[in-house]
């Protein structure tokens, strides 16, 4: 017998009345040497079904091994992600800090100067009021008698 693609029966009604043609149904022998056989037509069903049963199961491994392939793939590129995301937060943490360093060293140079206590602030205000001068919404005015 030659092996072929998988082969219908024949299917009759419970009166002996066709339903569906096929390869193989009641009048076929059991054996001819041929291989028209119902056994021949049976074992070449059978084949059929084992080679795509077979080819379902490496198909599904194969699919499991590329998905398996996909996820070392993508869990390398949540690494990377994650690697650029730490440098990332290490650049703003670094720039936050450089901000504080220079916010606290202009604080340090304004309280060196005096003008950030509230003493050296009334001191100030007190000195210009002294020479006559007042600063009236952020202007320099100066005061005299007439």
């Amino acid at each position: 017998m030659k092996l072929t693609g998988y082969q219908n029966p024949e299917i009759y009604d419970g009166n002996g009345s066709l339903i569906r043609s096929g390869a193989f149904g009641p009048n076929t022998p059991l054996t001819d040497p041929h291989g028209r056989g119902l056994y021949d037509y049976l074992v070449n069903n059978i084949e059929n079904l084992k080679d795509g049963v077979g080819g379902a199961a490496q198909s599904a491994s194969t699919a499991t091994q590329k998905a398996n392939e996909a996820t070392a793939k993508a869990n390398v590129a949540a690494e990377k992600a994650t690697e650029a995301s730490t440098k990332a937060s290490q650049a703003a943490a670094a720039q936050a800090a450089a901000e504080a360093a220079k916010t606290a060293a202009e604080q340090a140079r304004d309280q060196a100067a005096g003008i950030s206590t509230p003493d050296g602030l009334a001191a100030r205000v007190l000195a210009l009021e002294n020479l006559g001068l007042s600063v009236v919404d952020g202007k320099l005015c100066i005061t005299y008698e007439v």
